[in-house]
């Protein structure tokens, strides 16, 4: 009727498809970007925003892309060191004495 030719790639890349593949190896215990971004330390500000899902999309299909074995285990150690970083550094704040 409107004479609109519109043509749809149905190629797709599914970001979920490569969390899976690359992160859950790795210790990633939720496949949402929520997930995805707790677990590399990404800014949660402004999250379910279009602008900023779709950066982090982007940031994650490009560290995700040509990612190896060794870059899962460093994923890995470091999501570790990181969680116990900040388990010590809230016992600290807890356990801090204001005379």
């Amino acid at each position: 009727q409107y004479e609109i030719n519109v043509y749809y790639d149905r190629r797709l890349i599914d970001t979920t498809v490569l969390a899976h593949e690359h992160l859950a190896s790795a210790g990633c215990e939720k496949i949402s970007m929520d997930g995805i971004r707790d677990f590399f330390g990404w800014d949660t500000s402004d999250s379910h925003t279009a602008l900023k899902d779709c950066k982090d999309v982007k940031k994650l299909y490009n560290k995700l892309l040509r990612a190896s074995v060794f870059d899962r285990w460093k994923w890995k150690v470091s999501r570790k060191y990181r969680k116990k970083i900040a388990s010590f550094s809230r016992n600290l704040l807890k356990n801090k004495h204001i005379d």
